[in-house]
């Protein structure tokens, strides 16, 4: 798992849960090397973030900034 960051050492670990890991398939040879698919799922966390903004509005003295109807 090392070399997808998600050993102990990786700030990333903390991010992902491996729910399960399963064989995917048969075994097979592939140019003489013995390999067999897997499959692993499981979990990422992903961030929500609410912002407030606030501020000031100036507008000018002559109150040509908007037009009241009555």
């Amino acid at each position: 798992m090392e070399i997808y960051g998600l050993c102990a050492k990786n700030k990333r670990l903390s991010i992902y849960k491996i729910n399960s890991i399963q064989w995917d398939g048969e075994e097979y040879k592939d140019n003489g090397i013995l390999c067999r698919n897997a499959v692993a799922k499981g979990n990422k966390v992903v961030n929500d973030y609410t912002s407030l903004y606030g501020g000031d509005a100036y507008l000018p003295a002559n109150n040509l900034a908007y037009k009241y109807v009555a």
